[in-house]
């Protein structure tokens, strides 16, 4: 279980990031 949070934690990240580069 934690594991699988924390990969859609890093997901959830790296579109953030993906998405604040964009704008």
């Amino acid at each position: 279980m934690l594991r699988s949070f924390t990969g859609w934690y890093n997901m959830q990240y790296i579109n953030s990031k993906h998405i604040y580069n964009k704008s």
